[in-house]
């Protein structure tokens, strides 16, 4: 089980640094991953999470905010893992079962008009599912982060600026890439400029780690994924696959 000293010491570190946004991804997409951000939230590990709109847990996730009146959840918006929620008919970004396939959004095909006006219908269903259902949307980002990709990114930033919703950074750090770290560093520049950005920076639990110093007094959303295992004995980070508050407790390190 949970080591309860362990969460104490977290618990105390992120009141006093109010300037981390720890947000769990991945609301609604199983009661496992449920009741791990559950936990994380009543106790107090995480500060925001980001609901799925079209996985088998949504509706289950919905009913735990609605209850508990969370006031910061945001939309993790799903055009990768599952199925679409509307009538989306592009075969360009569909397996043969009707499940999204993720590896075609390189595709200078998608930039055609009539797909991407029906990536923005579904865009805008996961919105509205979740926001019919009462909640108040306080930021949007997406599985597998196809938010930043090129051919996308306008799709999301129009919806995102006309309907005032903060939208996640990209994370910039040197991958050996300059094209993609001046490319990431553009759109969070365009994010910012329009009051659109969601924090100041993005990062992994280990690439704020490694700049924690770059970063201090900063406005950061650090991502996390907690899960409990199937047996309850122990809440991981699916995204690492690793002990999810040993993760936490690297954030406290010099």
């Amino acid at each position: 089980m949970v080591i309860t000293d362990q969460i104490q010491e977290v618990k105390e570190f992120l009141r006093c640094h109010p300037n981390l946004i720890i947000n769990a991804d991945d609301f609604g997409k199983s009661e496992l991953v449920n009741e791990g951000i559950i936990f994380c939230f009543k106790n107090e590990l995480i500060t925001s999470a980001s609901l799925m709109a079209n996985e088998e847990g949504t509706d289950s996730a919905i009913k735990y905010i609605k209850e508990n009146r969370l006031s910061t959840i945001g939309a993790h918006i799903n055009l990768t893992e599952g199925y679409p929620m509307g009538k989306f008919d592009v075969d360009l970004l569909l397996n043969h079962d009707g499940t999204w396939n993720k590896n075609n959004y390189w595709n200078p095909k998608i930039l055609n008009r009539g797909i991407l006006e029906k990536i923005t219908d579904e865009i805008n269903l996961q919105l509205d599912k979740i926001i019919d259902s009462g909640i108040n949307l306080c930021h949007l980002n997406s599985h597998h982060h196809i938010h930043t990709i090129p051919f996308l990114f306008s799709v999301f930033f129009k919806i995102a600026k006309k309907r005032n919703i903060k939208m996640r950074m990209a994370q910039t750090y040197s991958e050996g890439n300059y094209v993609k770290y001046y490319y990431r560093k553009f759109i969070n520049n365009l994010l910012k400029s329009n009051g659109l950005a969601f924090s100041d920076y993005f990062k992994t639990i280990n690439a704020f780690v490694i700049r924690k110093n770059n970063l201090r007094g900063k406005n950061v959303e650090i991502m996390v994924h907690p899960s409990f295992t199937a047996d309850f004995s122990k809440l991981v980070d699916t995204w690492e696959d690793k002990d999810f508050i040993s993760e936490l407790i690297m954030l406290m390190e010099d």
